[in-house]
């Protein structure tokens, strides 16, 4: 279960950092074959939302690219 929650993500180019809105299983695909991601919607400062892959978000009071182990 996900909750709202100040993210980042940590893959795109410059770290963008908003609170988490959603996660969704949306399939992204265009031709007749299903192909289904989870995409994470953050809203950022300004309020416009956008979204990315679950797996590159991180808690924002993480370093960025941060590692616990």
């Amino acid at each position: 279960m996900w909750k709202a929650e100040r993210v980042g993500d940590a893959v795109v180019r410059r770290h963008f950092e908003g609170e988490l809105m959603a996660v969704i299983n949306e399939n992204v695909s265009c031709t007749g074959i299903e192909r289904w991601v989870e995409l994470a919607y953050v809203r950022g400062p300004s309020g416009r939302e956008f979204t990315t892959s679950v797996g590159n978000i991180e808690p924002a009071d993480r370093p960025q690219g941060g590692d616990d182990g």
